[in-house]
Formats: structure tokens, C-alpha cells, sequence
């Protein structure tokens, strides 16, 4: 169900309430609650979104004291940093997609929908810059829990990431920060036993 323009600016002023009654918050709490006030500012534009942008806050929420939000659970294996890091991942490519959509005829004449949209042309570059959204945040998400894991496997493929994203910042390396696995050392996944027929 669509998070109601009320129910958003009640999302709004915990927030905000929040943030008058912590006033001394080091350096990463002060850089998640700015990624929480994009989210926020994203919602009052986009309604169709608020879901999704809300859980997200409610995530990073969990990691500092005193949640204004009654529970959301990080899920298993992520972390505040890391969602806080997916979804500025997820952010700069919108943003990379819709310009490109805008500013290439031929994006939009090859670029389309799928079959589940009827796979037809984007109206617009925003509409078109959400396409993968899902799958880019699945994806993320398999990287970074398969980097944690003991023994460390990544995802179906063996990539991993270790839940940074400062595309700023000259020690930041996404090459250091997204590896793969070779085929070779991934550890082998369990067989599926084969199931006895009952003739």
C-alpha cells in the first residue's frame, strides 16, 4: 500500500525530532542522516517510492541509538554503512541512466521495458533509470553477504564487496573494494541429494 502524503511527513518530523535531541553526532552518524534527508527529499517527489526509501531509513535507524522507529531489522548480513553505501551505488547510476537516456536518441530507441511492462519505450529518463533498480540492490546485497561469509564465497559468481562506496575520497579504490573470487578457490557449494522416487 502508498504511503500517504501525511503518514511521509510523519516519517519527516521523527527525523527531524530525532536529530534536534542527538546534537552530538560524530562524523558517520552525521553522513548516514544526510543520506536519510536525500531519501526523505526523494519521497516528497516521488510517492510511488516512499515504501521502499522508508524501510531504507528505518535500516539505517537501527545502527544509532534511540530509534524514533519501532523496528525494522536490518536483514541478516548487512549493515547501516553498507545499505547507506548501496544506496548511494544505486543513486549515482539513476542518475547516470537518466542522462544518458536524455541525452542519446539512440538509449531510447534501444532501451526498453520488459515484457512484464509490456515491453514498450520510457517516457522519461527518470522512469527509465529505474529499471534495474531491484536487481542493482539484490546484488549489491549477495556481494556484500557473500565478502562476510566463512569461508568467504561472494555471490553465484564469486564477487564480493566490503559495503564501501567513496567515489570521493582518494583511498577509496573500487578495485579494492569489488573483487572476484577465482573459479578455482571458491569453495564448493553442497550438492542437492536427489530425490528418491517413490515407484
Amino acid at each position: 500500500m502508498a504511503i500517504s502524503d501525511e503518514e511521509w511527513k510523519e516519517t519527516r518530523t521523527k527525523v527531524e525530532e530525532w536529530e534536534k535531541e542527538h546534537p552530538d553526532l560524530d562524523k558517520e552518524q552525521k553522513s548516514e542522516l544526510k543520506v536519510v534527508h536525500k531519501w526523505l527529499d526523494k519521497g516528497d517527489k516521488m510517492s510511488t517510492r516512499r515504501g521502499r526509501l522508508s524501510t531504507s531509513i528505518k535500516e539505517v535507524f537501527e545502527d544509532l541509538p534511540d530509534s524514533p522507529f519501532i523496528t525494522v531489522k536490518i536483514p541478516d548480513g548487512l549493515t547501516a554503512e553498507m545499505i547507506a553505501s548501496r544506496e548511494a551505488i544505486i543513486t549515482d547510476i539513476k542518475a547516470e541512466r537518466a542522462r544518458s537516456w536524455e541525452n542519446n536518441v539512440s538509449v531510447r530507441i534501444v532501451e526498453t521495458a520488459s515484457g512484464r511492462s509490456d515491453g514498450g519505450w520510457f517516457i522519461s529518463g527518470s522512469e527509465f533509470s529505474q529499471r534495474d533498480e531491484t536487481a542493482i540492490r539484490n546484488a549489491l546485497n549477495a556481494q556484500f553477504r557473500g565478502h562476510n561469509a566463512e569461508p568467504r564465497t561472494g555471490d553465484a559468481y564469486g564477487r564480493c564487496w566490503d559495503g564501501t562506496y567513496e567515489p570521493e575520497s582518494e583511498d577509496w579504490s573500487w578495485t579494492v573494494s569489488f573483487t572476484q573470487i577465482p573459479k578455482a578457490d571458491r569453495p564448493e557449494k553442497p550438492k542437492k541429494k536427489a530425490k528418491k522416487s517413490s515407484n
